[in-house]
């Protein structure tokens, strides 16, 4: 009797240590689908359509590098495309078609195409992708012209070789440059969420074969980057096919328009995330350093709205004159042209909610008080200063 019981013990440990050595394989980084780029497309029958960008390993090679195509054509990446009625069911049949554990704790990009965000309203979409398990809710998040599936496609590293990081470091850049966002899918899906601000995505787009110079009419643009992004990708002769330039604008999970690189620059100065940045005036490009943060005050017992901007500014470059008249007149005017068109799209992503809300003792009145409607018919002021310029 003890002779079998020592028997049964001993086959249960060694089930016991199959199962568990089974779970560590698992967990095996080879054997770990991990997705660094997803992008959603709308399906034809209206569903969601997912991609997904999933680096190769290979005991081979050390290094992770990404060429542009087709999965069936790049030696370095897995791509995938699959479709469902909704997101839940496209995600779950991603994880029936990639042949390891999905992981999407890795995810650095999330493409939305146009296409998508304008047929439906994303709130819902925003958060069940938020909920994701494992996903990791600090990747940019991107509006492309195109289809995403295109856009993960054309993804390849431009410096360096690894993908993963150039992503990073590719946004970054614009980021600091103020010409898109720092949109992030937890803001994304908190803001969208919120009784305050509206959220911005990144906007981006596909280099195209054949694509139209500019004529006289882009030449009368005020900036090198105002316009369309398209039509500033157009003038791009350049081997990187993807593209980062502007912002797309919603409020309440509903898209309501694009910002030109130009815009996004100010309105990233209004949120006061920017350090510097340039400025065309009279043809000639001016890097303005922001003193200090932007003052900013709101005042909630004014009917209309009245909105207070103060902003102090620094030249950098100094080899010709500036007449500080001529530049804060049109630096005024530009920055209230875009107030006054995200009145008009019915958003405003700058950040005054958060102000204006510190005016009320409770969550309550705020909600009562109606920010959005409001905003609105906002009367804005705007005052530059600009140091080492005469007035």
């Amino acid at each position: 009797m003890r002779k079998g019981k020592l028997m049964l013990g001993a086959l249960l440990l060694l089930s016991l240590a199959a199962l568990l050595s089974g779970c560590a394989e698992s967990r095996q980084v080879e054997n770990q689908a991990y997705i660094l780029a997803m992008g959603l497309d709308l399906n034809d029958n209206g569903g969601i359509a997912i991609s997904a960008l999933s680096p190769k390993i290979s005991g081979g090679g050390g290094d992770e590098s990404g060429s542009a195509g087709s999965g069936s054509e790049s030696s370095d990446y897995l791509h995938l495309s699959v479709r469902g009625d909704s997101y839940e069911k496209a995600l779950e049949r991603l994880n029936w078609a990639v042949p390891r554990t999905l992981n999407l704790s890795q995810l650095k990009l999330i493409v939305f195409s146009q296409e998508l965000v304008e047929a439906i309203n994303c709130a819902d979409l925003f958060e069940e992708i938020a909920k994701t398990e494992l996903l990791f809710t600090a990747a940019h998040v991107v509006v492309s012209d195109c289809r995403a599936q295109d856009f993960l496609e054309a993804l390849e590293p431009t410096v360096g070789t690894r993908l993963s990081t150039d992503i990073d470091a590719s946004i970054e850049h614009y980021v600091n440059y103020g010409i898109t966002p720092d949109s992030r899918l937890a803001t994304l899906f908190y803001q969208t969420d919120s009784v305050y601000s509206d959220p911005m995505a990144i906007y981006a787009m596909l280099a195209q074969e054949g694509a139209p110079g500019g004529g006289e009419e882009d030449a009368k643009e005020a900036s090198a980057l105002s316009g369309p992004a398209e039509q500033v990708s157009a003038e791009l002769d350049s081997d990187i096919k993807t593209r980062y330039l502007g912002a797309a604008v919603f409020s309440d999970g509903s898209f309501c328009s694009l910002l030109d690189g130009s815009e996004t620059v100010l309105a990233n100065l209004l949120s006061g995330s920017l350090n510097a940045f340039w400025y065309t005036l009279e043809d000639e490009c001016i890097k303005l350093n922001i003193v200090g943060s932007p003052k900013i005050r709101v005042n909630t017992g004014a009917d209309p709205v009245k909105i207070d901007i103060s902003i102090d500014l620094s030249v950098s470059n100094q080899d010709h004159s500036m007449d500080a008249g001529v530049l804060r007149e049109s630096l005024c005017s530009d920055i209230e042209a875009l107030i006054a068109r995200t009145q008009d799209m019915g958003a405003e992503p700058f950040g005054f909610a958060e102000i204006a809300a510190r005016r009320f003792a409770t969550l309550a009145q705020w909600q009562s008080y109606d920010w959005k409607r409001r905003y609105l018919d906002a009367d804005v002021e705007i005052k530059l200063e600009f140091e080492q310029l005469n007035a």
